[in-house]
């Protein structure tokens, strides 16, 4: 079984407008990139799609079309994939603005990928609900996918060390510790101070807040995680880089995205149409409508084609995967091949001519046997 390897890049951007170039760059280090505070409105999700044209996004944003807000824009989580992996992609429902969500289906393994932004602590009890409901939303993402792998990855608003004395970070030990994960590196630098991605403007403070909780069984494929600082971000944080390998998904095949042919409709059941029917209709309910791209008033100045064709494509995919399931195949018909028959049987080896009028005819007495 053939087995490969993941570049994953995370990065709070603090609003993608400012950061814009540095993420280019960060996209051409990556296979999948997580973002978070991009500070879009829905509308503006096809910005994303601008960034790179080898990666395919999902993304979800607090602000609502429309609204009028005051101050600076706010929140907001995306992520980003390289094209050739789309056809291993399931895009999740989070049920969180904070949290976005996709499954990397491979034939061998399943992978759940969740870029989050946490809540920030403001030290009263409203920020401690805001936190842990947050915790509820990612450990049910947890136990409904079902995934055999799982990574959590961006902004926990929570340095983990003790030296930090951050309440948010004791709730991710806890978190980790009763959901079987582990923070990458944490065991490295759980006493080294120095080990931050966060700065404030002055300099005066940081802490280590942007993380990656892996599943148990995902540690061993850990190869390389780092912090990208090799260049100044206009962000107040800084990217982490995070590389795994022996991800197995050799065995997946590329899938077409026409029904099969091979489906026999005509000698199915009554019970077998009604299982098509139940089951398409549970697959279809986890299909994402693209509320931004229906609902849009300016459909002259939005591009909304991206979120569209995807849309399109989930369906026929999902029509597709149900029809294998629940109705009968038809059988293979044998391929005919050309041959000799048993008239010509007897000259197979004699030898033949081309005559003028463009036919074969074998030589040597079988004057009336020709073909074309």
């Amino acid at each position: 079984m053939e087995e490969s390897a993941l570049r994953i890049i995370s990065f709070n951007c603090r609003g993608i407008w400012s950061s814009e170039d540095y993420l280019k760059s960060l996209a051409k280090k990556a296979d999948i990139l997580t973002i978070q505070e991009h500070w879009l409105r829905r509308e503006q999700f096809n910005v994303l799609g601008k960034l790179d044209d080898n990666f395919y996004y999902t993304a979800i944003s607090p602000m609502e079309n429309g609204r009028f807000y005051l101050g600076r824009p706010f929140g907001g989580v995306a992520i980003m994939w390289r094209k050739e992996l789309q056809k291993f992609v399931k895009v999740l429902k989070s049920g969180s603005d904070r949290v976005c969500a996709v499954c990397l289906q491979f034939e061998a393994e399943s992978i759940l990928f969740l870029s989050v932004y946490m809540p920030c602590d403001y030290g009263d009890s409203e920020s401690m609900e805001a936190y842990e409901e947050q915790l509820g939303c990612i450990e049910s993402l947890l136990k409904d996918c079902q995934c055999d792998k799982a990574l959590i990855i961006g902004d926990f608003n929570g340095d983990p060390r003790a030296c930090s004395g951050s309440r948010f970070g004791r709730k991710i030990l806890g978190f980790a510790s009763n959901n079987g994960l582990s923070i990458v590196d944490y065991d490295l630098h759980r006493v080294d101070s120095d080990f931050v991605t966060w700065e404030s403007g002055d300099y005066s403070k940081s802490s280590w807040i942007d993380l990656i909780l892996l599943s148990e069984n995902a540690k061993q494929n850990v190869k390389e995680f780092r912090i990208l600082n090799e260049t100044v971000p206009m962000s107040d944080h800084w990217p982490i880089f995070l590389l795994i390998n022996g991800i197995r998904k050799a065995q997946q095949k590329s899938q077409s995205t026409r029904m099969p042919v091979g489906v026999d409709w005509v000698k199915s059941t009554d019970d077998q149409i009604l299982a098509y029917q139940n089951v398409l209709d549970e697959c279809l309910s986890g299909v994402s409508i693209p509320l931004e791209a229906i609902c849009c008033d300016q459909p002259e100045i939005c591009d909304h084609s991206f979120c569209l064709e995807m849309y399109c494509q989930a369906i026929v995919e999902n029509l597709r995967r149900v029809a294998l399931r629940t109705i009968p195949r038809k059988k293979q018909k044998r391929v005919q091949r050309p041959g000799w028959n048993k008239d010509i049987q007897q000259h197979k080896k004699r030898p033949v001519r081309l005559t003028g009028n463009g036919n074969w005819v074998v030589s040597q007495g079988l004057d009336h046997c020709s073909v074309r």
